[in-house]
């Protein structure tokens, strides 16, 4: 019989997904600057 212990350690964790929410937004800001500042060396 499988338990929810048995997988419960290969869920992600609300530290895991606040992770993952912050370095996307990052990098979608980082991407927008860099678009930003080519269109202005135009």
């Amino acid at each position: 019989m499988t338990t929810l212990s048995t997988y419960a350690h290969l869920w992600p964790t609300a530290e895991d997904k606040t992770r993952a929410a912050a370095s996307g937004m990052a990098a979608a800001v980082l991407a927008n600057a860099r678009n930003e500042s080519d269109a202005k060396q135009r």
